[in-house]
């Protein structure tokens, strides 16, 4: 799919109110230190707002907002601390070539750094901006908000603070949140530390990223294996493991052993450091945004319909955020080319996620056989199912047992077992499920009697 996202305009909001001379200077702490200075972008997407006054309701909102989260607005002096004079964040204006509608069928992640104002082209940026906005619109009215923040001004929490105040104020004015920067106090940067977090920008290679979707119920049976733990650890253990057999079964080096740690002692940082930096270390880094209910952020016109992040340029990194529903996960890989088409083949991955097709239903119709998604009609087969070439499908398949991976049903497609074609016809049916659910199914015609068939809806797990 390719898209046109045209820059309109790029204003600079400024604070509403200037910062007092006493707060003109924010010390960076030694966790900003520690931290990468990158900028995680995120993307909010809404559906069309109602009313037409979207630009002055967002630059005003933001301008109060800044006066309280005045960090923001500054400049950052050196990696030492943030200068806040109030200078203002770039604020650009954009309108996007198609419908929301389109961007959520495909969840082409190739697409996502076009509605974000920073890009892997860009990152030779001015550095000392901590803050970014780009305000997306699209032909149907609906919009994407994309915003990257320095991490050396803050953490995901303090990031998502600072959205959702926004997002407030937007919404009817509240008052806004007074937030207290004063972490230098207790975390005083240290002048003689050395410490490389490992992350490496990688321009000159080509890097993909996947998105895979973990479903409650799939997460469940993962924590079942590794009582206790919580979710989180679950699907980290998963993508480690699967990343370590894809490395070992690249080109790469030998990975003779791994480590999985988190830095909680700040006393071992320098060894930390120092080992990251040597040669034929793999670093991975699992970055974590569930839990945050970035999904109960509302501008004014409703909840978002999904939120993304981007493709980096940072080798080896991992994020999570909870799906629309909050039980799943959606999980973010960012791997060398090489390494990702081993990895998303990986036998323990496919048993646990449906990157394609997260909701997944088999239909029965008398003796014609329906898989089906939100996204569409997947197939359809005349005879009855117990098992595919790779068999991960049984006869347990029209209760759910279904490895949900696109790959499954090319599979599926190509044994002489079953009779499925994508270029026949199609034809739009309705029906109800025995929960009297409405359910739209495209279906192909040929293959069914409408008429005459009893449906029996199960839904995959």
């Amino acid at each position: 799919m390719t898209i046109k996202v045209e820059i309109t305009a790029t204003h600079i909001v400024k604070p509403s109110s200037p910062t007092p001379d006493h707060l003109k200077r924010h010390n960076l702490s030694l966790l900003d230190q520690l931290s990468p200075l990158v900028y995680p972008p995120i993307i909010f997407f809404y559906d069309p707002k109602p009313d037409s006054n979207l630009r002055p309701q967002l630059m005003s909102s933001l301008s109060r907002v800044l006066s309280s989260f005045y960090p923001y607005a500054g400049r950052v002096n050196e990696d030492v601390f943030v200068e806040c004079n109030d200078a203002g964040i770039p604020y650009s204006e954009a309108i996007v070539d198609c419908s929301l509608s389109d961007i959520l069928k495909s969840y082409d992640l190739n697409l996502m750094s076009r509605f974000v104002p920073l890009t892997e082209e860009s990152i030779e940026f001015d550095h000392t901006i901590p803050l970014l906005v780009q305000v997306n619109m699209f032909k149907c009215g609906g919009i994407a908000i994309g915003a990257c923040s320095s991490h050396k001004i803050g953490d995901a929490s303090n990031f998502f603070t600072f959205i959702r105040e926004w997002a407030n104020v937007s919404q009817n004015d509240n008052p806004i949140l007074v937030p207290e920067f004063s972490i230098s106090s207790r975390f005083p940067r240290l002048d003689f530390l050395n410490f490389d977090t490992g992350i490496k920008i990688q321009l000159n290679k080509k890097l993909v990223r996947k998105r895979f979707v973990l479903s409650a119920s799939n997460i469940s049976s993962l924590k079942a294996q590794a009582t206790p733990c919580t979710r989180v650890q679950a699907v980290t253990a998963l993508i480690w493991k699967c990343t370590m057999n894809a490395i070992k079964k690249s080109a790469k080096p030998n990975i003779t052993s791994s480590i999985a740690m988190t830095l909680v002692n700040m006393r071992g940082s320098k060894k930390i450091g120092e080992m990251l930096q040597r040669n034929g270390v793999e670093v991975f880094t699992f970055s974590s945004w569930c839990g945050f209910p970035l999904y109960e952020i509302d501008f004014g016109w409703g909840k978002p319909r999904w939120i993304s992040v981007t493709n980096t340029p940072f080798k080896n990194g991992i994020m999570m955020m909870d799906t629309k529903e909050g039980n799943g996960i959606e999980v973010w890989v960012n791997l060398e080319e090489d390494v990702m088409a081993i990895f998303e083949q990986d036998h323990d991955l496919l048993a646990y996620y449906g990157a394609d097709y997260p909701d997944v239903f088999i239909g029965v119709f008398g003796s014609v056989t329906l898989l089906y998604s939100s996204r569409g009609c997947l197939g359809c087969c005349t005879k009855t199912p117990f098992v595919t070439t790779d068999n991960k499908l049984t006869e347990n398949l029209g209760k759910g047992q279904l490895t949900r991976k696109r790959s499954i049903f090319e599979d599926f497609c190509s044994s002489s077992t079953y009779e499925m074609d994508y270029s026949l016809p199609q034809s739009q049916i309705s029906a109800s499920s025995t929960s009297n659910a409405a359910v739209d199914a495209q279906c192909w015609s040929s293959a069914l009697e409408p008429d005459k068939a009893t449906m029996d809806w199960n839904y995959g797990a």
